[in-house]
C-alpha cells in the first residue's frame, strides 16, 4: 500500500476501516505497516480487536504500528493487550505499547508500566504514561517503594521526583533508609525536585550517607529546597571535604551554599578562596560562585585578591584558572562594590576574560562609568579601549 493510498484510505474515514482491516492480513509487511497507521489515524474503535490480533504479528514493525494505533484510538479495550505488549522481545514495540497506555490513561496498567519503568529503553514512555494516567496513580506507585526489586524501587522514586507530588513526600524519606546506594540516590534527588521543607532534616541526615552518589544527590537536594537549616551541616561538610582535599565534593557544598544564600556561610567561603593549589580550583571557583550569590560585602577584597593569585601554569597553553576567575569576575559584579572596578578594568586586558569583565562592570553600575571613560581616552592598548566603550554602552552611554 502506498502513502498516497493510505492517505486516501484515511479520509474516507470510517468507511474504509473494514478493507484496511482486512490489509492487517496481506501478506507484504509493509502493507500491513500501512494499515495499521491508517486505522490509527482514522481512530474508530472497529478497528481495536483486529489491531490486537496485529499486535502478535511476525513482524515487529506491524506490532510497533499496532500499539501506536491502539493509542491513538484511546480504547480501553486495549489495555490488557497492550499490557502484555511490554513485554515484546523488541523495544520499539514495547516503548510504543508505552506510550499507548498513557494516551488511553487506564489506572488498570500502572502495575505493568511500573514493572517497565526499569528497563532504560522503556523508562521514558512508561514514566510518561504514569504521569499521563494521572492522580490515581502516585498512592498505587508509592507502594513500589517497597517493591523487592531495587530497579524498581529507584525508578519509582525517580518518577515520582518527576511528577513533585507531595504525597510521596514522606515515603521518600523513608526510601532515603533503604538498603541499596541507588534508591537512597533516587529518593534524595527526587526530594530535591519535589521541593517540600519536611525533607531538610532527613536530607542533612543522608549527608553521611557512605555513598558519594547519595551525599551528592542530598547536597544538591537542600540547594534546591534553600532552608537554612541546612546551612551549619553543609559548612562541617565544606570542611571536612576540604581537609580530605575531596575537592569535587567541597565544590558540592560550596555551591548549595550560595543557593542558600545565608551570610554565616561567607567567612568558610572565603577561606575556600585561598587554597592555591591546581586541584583545588573547581572549589575555588565553587566558593567564588556561592559568595556572589550571597553578596556580602566581606568578601569584595578577597575575591579581588583571589584575581591575583590565580595564573596560569607554566608550560601550559590554556589557563587552568580560568573557569576559577570567570566565576571570581561574576561575582564581583553581582556584589557590585565600587572597590571592585579598578581591577575589573584591568582584566579588560585578558580577551579569555574581557567580555565576563565588562559584564560584571556593567553590574556595577554608576561607580564604573568614570574608571571606563578614562580607560576608553587614555589606555594605550586598543582591547582594552574598546571593551571599555562596550561597557560604557552597556551603561547607556555611547561614546565615539
Amino acid at each position: 500500500m502506498s502513502s498516497a493510498a493510505g492517505s486516501a484510505l484515511v479520509s474516507i474515514g470510517t468507511p474504509a476501516v473494514q478493507p484496511l482491516t482486512a490489509a492487517l492480513q496481506d501478506e507484504k509487511p509493509g502493507v500491513r505497516k500501512a494499515a495499521a497507521e491508517a486505522l490509527g489515524q482514522i481512530g474508530d474503535a472497529q478497528a481495536v480487536q483486529p489491531l490486537t490480533a496485529a499486535l502478535q504479528d511476525e513482524e515487529p514493525g506491524v506490532r510497533q504500528r499496532a500499539a501506536v494505533a491502539l493509542g491513538q484510538i484511546g480504547d480501553a479495550q486495549a489495555v490488557q493487550p497492550l499490557t502484555a505488549a511490554l513485554g515484546d522481545r523488541h523495544s520499539d514495540v514495547r516503548e510504543a505499547a508505552a506510550a499507548a497506555l498513557g494516551k488511553i490513561g487506564d489506572a488498570r496498567a500502572v502495575q505493568a508500566l511500573t514493572d517497565a519503568l526499569k528497563n532504560p529503553y522503556v523508562y521514558p514512555n512508561a514514566c510518561r504514561a504514569l504521569r499521563a494516567i494521572g492522580a490515581p496513580v502516585v498512592q498505587p506507585l508509592i507502594a513500589f517503594l517497597t517493591d523487592p526489586d531495587p530497579y524498581v524501587r529507584q525508578a519509582v522514586a525517580s518518577a515520582l521526583g518527576r511528577w513533585g507530588d507531595a504525597r510521596a513526600v514522606e515515603p521518600l524519606i523513608a526510601a532515603l533508609e533503604d538498603e541499596r546506594d541507588s534508591v537512597r540516590e533516587a529518593a534524595a534527588d527526587a526530594l530535591g525536585r519535589i521541593g517540600d521543607a519536611r525533607a531538610v532534616q532527613a536530607l542533612i541526615a543522608a549527608l553521611e550517607d557512605v555513598s558519594d552518589g547519595v551525599k551528592s544527590s542530598a547536597v544538591a537536594a537542600l540547594g534546591s529546597i534553600r532552608d537554612a537549616r541546612a546551612v551549619e551541616a553543609l559548612m562541617a561538610l565544606l570542611e571536612e571535604e576540604s581537609e580530605g582535599a575531596r575537592w569535587i565534593g567541597a565544590a558540592r557544598a560550596a555551591r548549595t551554599l550560595g543557593e542558600i544564600g545565608d551570610a554565616r556561610a561567607v567567612e568558610l567561603l572565603i577561606t575556600a578562596l585561598k587554597e592555591e593549589s591546581e586541584d583545588a580550583r573547581l572549589c575555588w571557583a565553587a566558593a567564588a560562585e556561592a559568595l556572589g550569590k550571597i553578596g556580602d560585602q566581606r568578601a569584595v577584597e578577597p575575591l579581588i585578591a583571589a584575581l591575583g593569585h590565580a595564573r596560569p601554569l607554566p608550560g601550559r597553553p590554556h589557563d587552568d584558572y580560568q573557569d576559577a576567575r570567570e566565576s571570581v569576575i561574576q561575582a564581583l559584579g553581582e556584589i557590585g562594590d565600587a572597590r571592585a572596578v579598578e581591577p575589573l578594568i584591568a582584566m579588560l586586558e585578558d580577551l579569555a576574560l574581557q567580555e565576563h569583565a565588562v559584564r560584571a562592570l556593567a553590574n556595577i553600575g554608576e561607580p564604573a562609568v568614570e574608571p571606563l571613560r578614562a580607560a576608553l581616552l587614555e589606555d594605550v592598548r586598543e582591547r582594552v579601549r574598546t571593551a571599555a566603550r562596550t561597557a560604557l554602552s552597556k551603561l547607556g552611554f555611547f561614546p565615539y
